[in-house]
């Protein structure tokens, strides 16, 4: 689900559309680990869709770079 919202607001932003960022919230307790993991990799990531469109296939990788920052809930406990 994270990548479908993230990569819909990634797409809006590029064609001008909005200018927006994210804030991803990490969902479990485990220490920094995801926080970690996204900010090694400069909070972006690559969504890869395949379908059909026009009755075409058609597979695309887009690279979601709208995460402004990542927040870990649980460190505040």
């Amino acid at each position: 689900m994270r990548a479908f919202v993230d990569w819909m607001i990634n797409k809006a932003n590029d064609e001008g559309i909005m200018n927006h960022g994210i804030a991803v919230v990490q969902p479990i307790p485990e220490g920094e680990t995801i926080k970690r993991l996204f900010e090694e990799q400069d909070c972006m990531y690559h969504v890869y869709l395949e379908g059909i469109k026009n009755k075409q296939a058609v597979k695309e990788v887009s690279l979601v770079r709208c995460i402004d920052s990542i927040v870990n809930p649980y460190c505040y406990l």
